[in-house]
């Protein structure tokens, strides 16, 4: 016996596959970030915490845990799964123009104890200033040690592995080398910008943060 199979009209199919479809982690909306909204972020080991401020010219935002009353500032990304963030605005290499204080971090280095060998980290310097002048120069002040050059854009291929375009390269910069910077994600407590400079040849680089 033939079996009868009743067409169903497309409006009724349509609803019936809208209700059967899995709805994926994406498609589940989020409310925008806001200031006075609870979020749950690493920042406060992901306890709750509350939006206090936001600053539209870098994307970041200030959450204050709730337990223990501290601030700090976060990326967009690290909101992304309590809330829509806006997120910073798109930059260039002109982002990188002004002066900002240099620090060199932590370099590791073994040291023989007796009969023993240690890999030890040091703490760290303060490594002086660096200046990018909208003309097309800088100037490196590296605790007295003064360089002064010429700065341009660099090309996607000139960039060491690591690095985020738009970074610029300081041309015949310290120990006679060129030397790569660009902007880092992130900031510090008071919400100031980061930037990383770094030998293209020697594994050195400092950490760039902006004063003015």
């Amino acid at each position: 016996m033939a079996k009868i199979v009743k067409r169903l009209k497309p409006a009724v199919l349509a609803t019936a596959f809208m209700i059967l479809a899995p709805v994926s982690a994406g498609a589940q909306t989020k409310p925008p970030c806001a200031v006075g909204m609870p979020v749950a972020v690493l920042a406060c080991i992901n306890y709750p915490g509350h939006l206090v401020a936001s600053d539209p010219r870098s994307g970041r935002y200030q959450v204050r845990c709730d337990k223990s009353g501290d601030k700090s500032w976060v990326s967009a990304s690290d909101l992304k799964w309590n809330c829509v963030a806006a997120g910073p605005p798109a930059v260039t290499e002109r982002w990188l123009l002004g002066r900002w204080s240099l620090f060199i971090g932590p370099t590791p280095h073994y040291e023989d104890r007796d009969s023993d060998r240690y890999l030890v980290v040091g703490k760290g310097a303060k490594g002086g200033s660096i200046e990018i002048r909208p003309n097309g120069e800088y100037r490196l002040d590296d605790l007295g040690k003064v360089s002064v050059g010429r700065w341009r854009v660099m090309a996607p291929a000139e960039l060491k592995y690591g690095t985020k375009a738009p970074a610029i390269l300081l041309m015949n910069g310290p120990n006679g080398m060129d030397w790569e910077m660009w902007k880092r994600d992130g900031s510090d407590d008071q919400n100031r910008d980061k930037a990383t400079v770094e030998g293209m040849k020697l594994g050195l680089s400092y950490s760039a943060t902006r004063v003015r």
